[in-house]
């Protein structure tokens, strides 16, 4: 995505995705009117929901761990 390292302060982006896949990520531009869509990192990871995701956090906050990674 060409904006990501943009310097510009004044640009306002609209980020979006939706809560069933975390992996795909949409991203308005401000003078644009169609959204673009800027995959996950590592697509060879599988798709995870936000509701999967937010489970996770808690059992990672359960155990009290303070450190962890995707792997």
């Amino acid at each position: 995505m060409q904006w990501i390292n943009s310097r510009d302060k004044n640009k306002s982006f609209i980020i979006r995705r939706g809560p069933r896949d975390l992996s795909r990520i949409f991203v308005l531009h401000p003078k644009e009117t169609n959204y673009f869509e800027d995959p996950y990192r590592n697509m060879g990871r599988p798709s995870i929901t936000i509701w999967e995701h937010k489970e996770t956090l808690r059992r990672i906050k359960e155990k009290g761990l303070s450190y962890y990674d995707e792997a």
